[in-house]
């Protein structure tokens, strides 16, 4: 049975784990492994979680199995008020398995209930599976765009879900 719960301090090696096994298969050939490394690195540290879990206006969730963290997601509010999902990854082997979604209601349940009227989502172009998912869910292309980060360029798309007030009592 799966349980989408709010992350806790404990759940932090679990999802360090669940970060170091996607990143190889969602961003192969998108982001080198040297960037890969430095990245999971730089946010996903056991500090950089603590420190996450902690952030004011965000909601961090786990989606656990038997006791095992499979996947998880945050959510924060930005300045505008409208919701950012920073972050949300489900092992490769639990993968369209519904996990996802779930891990999306609870975040679009806290937003809702703060008011937020967008949930925005930011993609590498490339990601392919990752856009399809942020397509069945409802998103909007808004614009594309590229960044640097930590010494590498990223081609990202921005994605948008209208949110109504109905959204805090999903």
């Amino acid at each position: 049975m799966i349980t989408v719960r709010p992350a806790q301090a404990r759940d932090v090696g679990g999802i360090e784990g669940v970060a170091r096994q996607t990143w190889g298969a969602t961003y192969a050939g998108i982001i080198s492994p040297e960037s890969q490394q430095r990245l999971l690195e730089s946010f996903y540290s056991s500090s950089a979680l603590e420190e996450a879990l902690r952030q004011e206006k965000s909601w961090f969730f786990v989606a656990e199995e038997e006791g095992e963290v499979v996947g998880y997601a945050q959510f924060v509010i930005q300045e505008d008020g409208d919701g950012q999902l920073t972050r949300i990854y489900v092992l490769p082997e639990k993968q369209r398995q519904g996990m996802g979604r779930l891990l999306m209601e609870a975040g679009i349940r806290a937003l809702g209930a703060e008011g937020s009227a967008r949930l925005i989502v930011q993609v590498e172009q490339e990601n392919h599976g990752g856009v399809q998912f942020y397509r069945r869910e409802g998103f909007r292309f808004e614009r594309a765009f590229s960044v640097e980060l930590l010494g590498e360029t990223l081609a990202l798309c921005e994605y948008v879900l209208p949110l109504s007030p109905a959204d805090g009592n999903l």
